[in-house]
C-alpha cells in the first residue's frame, strides 16, 4: 500500500463496568463526538471520510450507522441531543473555498486554533431533525464555542465571541433560534452544562 492509503481513523467503543470494550464502529472513516439519545437507544456521533465531516446515528445495539446530514465541507462539533430526541443542535463552519499559495494577512486575528487561516467564515448554530433537515439557527458576524440544550428542551444555551480575538460571552435563545439575550457575567469557561 502507498502512504496515501495510510492515515489515522478514530472509532468508537462500546465499554460495559465489568471493564470490557470492543469497537463499535469499524472502517476507513474517522468517527467521534459520540453523544447517546436521551432514551439510550441510539448514538450520533460524527463521522469524518474523505475530509467530509457528517452527523451519523447508530442504534446502541449496533448495525450500520445512518447519515443524518448532507452537509458541505465544513467542521461539526458540540453535538447535542434536543430533550425530546427529536434532533441535534450542533455548531457548524464550512471549509474554506479555496486554499491560495499565498495570503495577504491585514489583522492581528488571522488565524484559529484547529482549524487554520481565518477566511471570513464563523462557527455557527444549526440543528438537524430526525430526518435529515438542517435548519439554520444563527447566521451572526460572530463564532460560536459551544452550544447545550436545556433538560425541558425549550432553550439553547452557547458562548459567543462577537468580535475577532474578543472574549466568549455566553447566550441563551429559544429552540428555533428566537429570542436571543446574552447573560451578564460571570465570562463562561470553555465547558458549560445547562442545570436541570
Amino acid at each position: 500500500p502507498g502512504l496515501e492509503d495510510q492515515k489515522y481513523a478514530s472509532h468508537l467503543w462500546m465499554a460495559d463496568l465489568t471493564g470490557g470494550a470492543r469497537p463499535f464502529t469499524h472502517g476507513k472513516a474517522s468517527d467521534g463526538g459520540a453523544r447517546w439519545s436521551p432514551d439510550g437507544r441510539a448514538i450520533a456521533f460524527v463521522r469524518t471520510q474523505d475530509e467530509i465531516a457528517q452527523i451519523h446515528t447508530i442504534d446502541c445495539a449496533g448495525g450500520e450507522s445512518r447519515p443524518l446530514t448532507a452537509l458541505e465541507a465544513g467542521s461539526i462539533a458540540c453535538l447535542d441531543w434536543f430533550a425530546d430526541g427529536s434532533g441535534i443542535v450542533f455548531t457548524y463552519r464550512a471549509a474554506p473555498k479555496k486554499n491560495p499559495a499565498a495570503r495577504r494577512v491585514t489583522e492581528l486575528w488571522y488565524k484559529v486554533e484547529a482549524m487554520g487561516y481565518w477566511d471570513g467564515s464563523y462557527a455557527q448554530i444549526r440543528a438537524v431533525d430526525l430526518h435529515g433537515r438542517v435548519t439554520k439557527l444563527t447566521e451572526e458576524k460572530n463564532s460560536v464555542g459551544e452550544v447545550r440544550g436545556s433538560p425541558d428542551g425549550e432553550l439553547l444555551a452557547y458562548t459567543g465571541v462577537l468580535t475577532p480575538g474578543g472574549e466568549a460571552e455566553l447566550w441563551v435563545m429559544r429552540r428555533d433560534g428566537s429570542g436571543r439575550r446574552r447573560i451578564p457575567r460571570p465570562r463562561p469557561t470553555p465547558l458549560m452544562a445547562v442545570h436541570p
